[in-house]
């Protein structure tokens, strides 16, 4: 393995972990030295910073939105409306995320993306 190969792999695991230990500083601050994550890695973020009440998560909300319209090799108005109302559910009832976050996987996993 490369030693980019190593960092990288290094910046993964210090990901997940500040996102798994509730890190939100650490979390967003090894996303940027990533130069960003992709969409599913973004979704347990979006998830820390609702349960957080950050004031990042609308935005980060809607760039998440954005992304998932753009990345996607097929994407409809419905599928959009699906995220969309996910996110807005994640919003509205921080404390409890999970069926907000299993519809935001389901749809990052029901289609692939480009």
């Amino acid at each position: 393995m490369t030693s980019a190969g190593t960092t990288a792999g290094q910046k993964n695991r210090a990901f997940d972990r500040a996102v798994e230990t509730g890190d939100l500083h650490m979390a967003l601050a090894v996303a940027a030295d990533m130069g960003g994550v992709d969409l599913r890695r973004a979704t347990p973020l979006l998830r820390l910073m609702a349960t957080q009440r950050s004031p990042l998560y609308p935005r980060a909300a809607a760039r998440w939105l954005a992304r998932f319209a753009t990345e996607r090799k097929e994407v409809t108005p419905a599928l959009l409306a699906q995220a969309a109302g996910a996110l807005a559910e994640l919003a509205d009832d921080p404390d409890r995320p999970d069926a907000a976050i299993a519809e935001l996987q389901r749809l990052c996993a029901a289609r692939r993306i480009l």
